[in-house]
């Protein structure tokens, strides 16, 4: 539908003629010269205005090549301002529009048979299986009322929470913390494997450090064992190498030598070796060093060892030392 928009049409829509008496059109006789009914412009524009109403009533915009927009527009407007009233022919049962997921009248009547009629207490319902106020009254009396404390219940075999907390103030956490007071860790079963103490480094790889610290308020000691290592360290407060002052010292079982005991050269007791394959002194035994020379003066090297008194040590041309150890 659309309004007339070629060349011919004008941009306001004529007045109307006077009204004439109502008729219908005719194509005319030429045999008795009676003629067609024309088909005004007046007559063409309330046709068309009709229509644009028609669709502007019901929000429809003409559109040309649109042939159907007019029974659109009634059917629109029809549906728009139809009631449920005015419908015809009505169903007058749930299955008579096609409904399947609802219960009929006597559906539900029937269904309803099979079911108690309403009551005021469980018996009413036939119910068994359910205690009664009275009955829930009863076995309350029995009961303590509602407290915020222990012996608010009668309960005298647990602790409570402050006895708890003060009991726990005098224990140490398992993440760490101080001990005051002397402890004595006595363990039967121990051994290399399964040590009565054991202090573990969880950090990964060569370098992390595991001891036991000595302290007082003036010095302290640590001693550690180094990840990557097979020994045990002493070191002091800077982390230098300590002191370690004990008795006997042994390496494998064997007494290891001191500062004190470490067989030395010592004024009296040590002699200079010179010349061709020098001897040591007769009697007992003796260290040496000695570095050899040949004929033109240079170095070829040098020897050292333990030999007994009255050997002969180096070579044809050798200077060196040696002292009694035994």
């Amino acid at each position: 539908m659309f309004q007339i928009d070629n060349s011919t049409a004008v941009s306001a829509i004529p007045a109307p003629t006077p009204a004439g008496p109502p008729g219908y059109f005719t194509d005319g006789n030429p045999a008795t010269g009676a003629s067609a009914t024309i088909l005004t412009a007046e007559f063409m524009n309330t046709l068309m205005m009709e229509t644009l109403n028609v669709l502007s009533s019901a929000g429809i915009t003409p559109e040309k090549g649109q042939y159907n927009q007019l029974a659109l527009a009634i059917s629109k407007i029809a549906g728009s301002n139809s009631s449920w009233g005015s419908i015809g022919n009505k169903p007058t049962t749930i299955f008579g529009y096609g409904i399947t997921d609802a219960y009929t009248n006597s559906q539900v009547d029937a269904y309803l048979e099979n079911k108690a009629d309403k009551a005021t207490t469980l018996a009413g319902y036939g119910i068994t299986d359910a205690y009664t106020a009275s009955q829930v009254d009863a076995y309350l009396e029995k009961k303590a009322d509602e407290a915020t404390t222990l012996a608010g219940y009668g309960i005298s075999d647990t602790y409570t929470a402050t006895q708890i907390n003060t009991a726990l103030a005098t224990k140490l956490d398992t993440s760490g913390g101080q001990i005051d007071g002397f402890v004595v860790i006595n363990t039967a079963g121990q051994s290399v494997s399964t040590a009565g103490v054991r202090i573990t480094n969880p950090t990964v790889g060569a370098g992390a450090v595991s001891g036991i610290k000595f302290e007082t308020t003036v010095t302290a000691t640590s001693l550690v064992h180094v990840g990557g290592t097979s020994g045990v360290a002493v070191r002091d407060a800077s982390g230098n190498y300590a002191k370690v002052d004990a008795g006997d010292v042994t390496s494998n079982g064997s007494l290891c030598h001191s500062a004190a005991t470490f067989l030395k050269p010592a004024s009296g007791i040590w002699v200079q070796l010179s010349g061709s394959s020098p001897v040591v002194p007769a009697g007992g035994t003796w260290a040496y060093y000695v570095t050899n020379y040949n004929g033109s003066g240079a170095a070829l090297g040098a020897a050292a060892g333990v030999v007994a008194g009255g050997m002969a040590v180096g070579s044809s041309n050798s200077q060196g030392f040696a002292w009694r150890i035994q």
